[in-house]
């Protein structure tokens, strides 16, 4: 750069750098001198909008995206896949500003791109339009994580009065707890060859095909614990008398995404300075290991080696959900289980929310039981930590 202020790539190689390190607001800075020498360069006209995304910046990296799109310089010169990876990330974008209509159109496009899950040619076609389904049998088939499928399984309960009969293809873990729902014919594993239906619809492309926008999302309780399950948990938890409170600080934190949504326990420690609280343990796996490191090993029941012990996921944790006052956790599968049981939830959210929540306010249409506290800067839990706590004090003095 100090050689040649013109070269282009000195300045596309410099954004990546900062992007890497997670400098997001040197890497946009850099990357727009590339886009501004050379407009016609796409990989830092990409990452410029990419950039944008990682610092929050929706509306800046919608406009990015759509010049990809729409300009002839652009355009012309990206290949299939690159548009669709473009449309499906400027899905996300519009879908976190609630720009549904147009969001949810390109959010399809996910199902096009280059890092999508599933191998949908073994599946028959999806359907354009509602009408198509009338007296057909449907596959409804799981895309993403566990706590996607709590929350769009919703659906199916509308799509039954538009077809003949639904079958779902998800992980065979969850057929149990998810048996509950009855709109739901026969549960399919994974592995299972599935033939006996006429259309496919990926699950997470169901808001689309309902024309959802945020006033139209369909809010109800819809997963129902086990009875006996329930009452076994009541039994269990009958020596806690305070204002019982669930745990979960962290998913599954292989990707990016999960890392920074997840909370370490040692930052829920000031919640320990209220009284009449008893806190209970929803955590299993990864992250358990923190409840000895920490003042929650003295004041929290802890299940751990009980809960879904067996082949059966979220039965015994749906159970205990059941039996609380308030769930607190990060944003993963947890909060999506509370929401659907109607159990009150609080949830701690990154600086860069998953698309469902937008970008915006403390409530969701998603879930009526649900609480946002969301960071004001990345990677800074003590502002929304504060903030629950405050709300928590409050409810336990009333």
């Amino acid at each position: 750069v100090a050689i040649d202020k013109k070269f282009v790539s000195s300045y596309y190689n410099l954004g990546n750098v900062y992007k890497e390190k997670e400098n997001l607001e040197k890497a946009v800075a850099y990357f727009k001198v590339a886009v501004k020498i050379d407009p016609n360069n796409i990989p830092a006209k990409i990452n410029l909008g990419v950039a944008n995304s990682a610092i929050g910046d929706s509306k800046e990296c919608i406009k990015h995206f759509k010049d990809l799109l729409t300009q002839n310089n652009y355009k012309s010169n990206l290949n299939k896949t690159m548009e669709y990876d473009i449309r499906y990330s400027l899905g996300i974008e519009l879908l976190r500003e609630g720009k549904y209509e147009e969001g949810l159109k390109n959010y399809e496009y996910r199902l096009q791109a280059s890092d999508y899950p599933l191998d949908l040619n073994q599946y028959k076609k999806k359907p354009k339009d509602l009408n198509e389904i009338k007296n057909k049998k449907i596959l409804a088939v799981a895309e993403q994580g566990f706590g996607d499928v709590f929350q769009f399984i919703r659906y199916l309960k509308l799509l039954e009065k538009h077809t003949f009969e639904i079958y779902f293809q998800c992980n065979k873990k969850l057929f149990r707890v998810l048996s509950c729902i009855k709109s739901i014919k026969k549960f399919y594993n994974f592995n299972d060859k599935v033939e006996d239906y006429d259309f496919c619809i990926p699950l997470m492309s169901l808001p689309l095909l309902f024309s959802t926008d945020l006033k139209t999302i369909p809010n109800f309780s819809y997963i129902y614990p086990e009875e006996k399950l329930v009452n076994d948990w009541n039994n269990k938890l009958k020596e806690n008398k305070g204002f019982k409170v669930g745990l979960f600080w962290q998913g599954n934190t292989e990707s990016s995404g999960s890392k920074k949504r997840a909370i370490k326990l040692k930052d829920l420690e000031t919640l320990l300075e209220l009284k009449k609280i008893d806190f209970i343990s929803l955590q299993k796996g990864s992250g358990h290991e923190q409840i000895e490191k920490t003042r929650f090993s003295k004041y929290m029941s802890d299940n751990n080696n009980i809960i879904d012990s067996g082949g059966d996921a979220f039965i015994d944790t749906a159970a205990i959900i059941k039996n609380l006052d308030l769930v607190i956790s990060s944003d993963t599968s947890i909060v999506h289980l509370s929401g659907a049981i109607g159990t009150k939830v609080w949830m701690l959210e990154p600086k860069i929310p998953n698309w469902t929540w937008t970008n915006y306010g403390t409530t969701t249409s998603w879930y009526s039981s649900l609480e946002i506290f969301r960071q004001e800067k990345a990677d800074d839990w003590k502002k929304p930590v504060k903030d629950l706590k405050n709300k928590l004090s409050e409810i336990l003095q009333r």
